[in-house]
């Protein structure tokens, strides 16, 4: 085991390699990607293999295509290949004009797929039907792409999709396939699959994507894993043992700046307290903020979790006050975006090895997403008449107001970001508000004996 982890480390070193974690606050970034059409997020860390295709020309111009009811195989590639040479398309412009129109027009045949019905992954039956599962996907655009000069191959793997759970055994067999591509003499990774949609409660959700086209090795390894190594695409290739030990990520951690996490691993064996660390890109923050919903033996756990935002790091500290299984959720969302509903980019088991004989507690938090960091006091009830050392940092909250009893106390923030202040407790409760316009919002509420 200690191979393995050691092996994972080394992994997610290769992840964060070249930007280190700063220890001061840096002024933000304001360059963002805006969002791609359909999709639900909002800003996005931009796809690299992307930054030489005219997207937006091929997405027009493909409109030229007839409706796939009325193409077939032959008809299919005449048009291709005439929009190719006609716009003088590069070959990465042509491999994404395929992966664009076969995401937009083969649905994921669920029905078939959850009864274990016997598909034809023929590139016609595929047309013809307008749905497949995996392999109708990487058959059909193998044979689209080839059409257009550009080397591709099948191939096999397991894959962390519909249905895996975190922690399970990662069996011999496969359950996916997708493809690979070969662009100046050189191999890239490309799912249509995944690129047009996923299995949400058990029913095929259309969200085209381009994460999956030329997907970075590294990152597509945590969901994918080949049947032969050698398309990790990887100078060191990975084991099935590692790969199974591999958070599941979904590309949404990316997507929204997230570069890794730590502890790197889908479980976790502890007790008392644990503290999930997700660095992030802060030129692509946005004000990002976080959320995180705990359930233990399938009941959620109230304010147990604290989400404490760092420069290019968010902390969220955990309390175990149970023995057992509990399962971490947790949610990003881009936060000037006011339509957009968090989105879960991981999920983490742990499994508590103790109950706690006096049960930890964190003040009652409200509206906390990350941007308020609580330092001290860390915990849930302050004794009547005691002096305490309220601590708080933040990158973007310039206003913090103590409210102690009948008291209210305003808190001058450093240049180091920090917010610092002594406080003889009084009765009843104290709250910590940040100061809007005038208003006060309350973000941690200590109860006090």
């Amino acid at each position: 085991m200690s191979d393995y982890l050691a092996k994972i480390a080394k992994f997610q070193k290769s992840l964060l390699e070249g930007r280190g974690t700063r220890s001061n606050p840096k002024p933000k970034s304001k360059k963002y990607m805006p969002k791609e059409k359909n999709s639900s997020v909002e800003f996005e860390k931009p796809n690299p293999m992307l930054e030489n295709v005219r997207m937006e020309y091929i997405e027009k111009i493909i409109e030229v295509i007839p409706p796939r009811e009325k193409l077939t195989i032959p008809t299919l590639k005449q048009y291709l290949k005439s929009l190719a040479e006609q716009t003088k398309l590069s070959d990465i412009e042509r491999a994404y004009l395929v992966y664009y129109w076969v995401s937009h027009n083969i649905d994921y045949d669920f029905n078939s797929f959850s009864k274990n019905k016997a598909i034809d992954c023929s590139p016609d039956s595929v047309l013809k039907t307008g749905q497949s599962v995996c392999g109708g996907y990487s058959s059909l655009y193998r044979d689209l792409v080839t059409s257009l000069g550009i080397e591709c191959v099948d191939i096999d793997c397991f894959a962390k999709g519909f249905g895996f759970q975190i922690g399970e055994a990662i069996p011999n067999k496969t359950n996916h396939e997708h493809n690979a591509i070969k662009l100046n003499n050189k191999w890239y990774l490309v799912d249509s699959t995944w690129g047009a949609g996923a299995i949400v409660d058990n029913k095929y959700q259309k969200d085209f994507n381009n994460f999956y086209f030329c997907c970075d090795p590294k990152e597509f390894v945590l969901t994918h894993y080949p049947t032969d190594q050698k398309w990790q695409l990887l100078k060191e290739p990975i084991s099935k043992e590692v790969f199974s030990i591999f958070p599941f990520i979904d590309k949404r951690f990316f997507q929204f700046g997230f570069k890794s996490m730590n502890p790197f691993a889908c479980q976790v064996n502890t007790e008392q307290i644990i503290d999930v660390i997700f660095y992030y890109d802060p030129n692509l923050d946005n004000n990002l903020k976080m959320n995180v919903q705990l359930f233990f033996e399938k009941k959620e756990e109230k304010n147990s979790c604290l989400i404490q935002k760092y420069d290019d790091y968010f902390q969220i500290r955990i309390l175990l006050n149970n023995k057992g299984n509990y399962i971490a959720h947790f949610f990003a969302i881009n936060g000037n975006d006011k339509e957009v509903h968090f989105k879960q980019i991981t999920e983490l088991k742990i499994v508590s090895n103790k109950k706690q004989d006096k049960p930890l507690g964190l003040p009652t938090l409200k509206q906390n997403y990350g941007n308020l960091v609580l330092e001290t006091p860390f915990c849930d009830v302050l004794p009547k008449g005691a002096n305490i050392c309220f601590k708080l940092y933040s990158i973007d909250i310039n206003e913090i107001t103590i409210v102690n009893g009948d008291e209210w106390i305003d808190l001058k923030k450093g240049n180091d970001g920090y917010f610092k202040k002594d406080v003889v407790v009084k009765d009843k409760e104290v709250k910590i508000c940040e100061k809007i316009g005038g208003k006060y919002f309350p973000r941690f509420i200590y109860k006090v004996k």
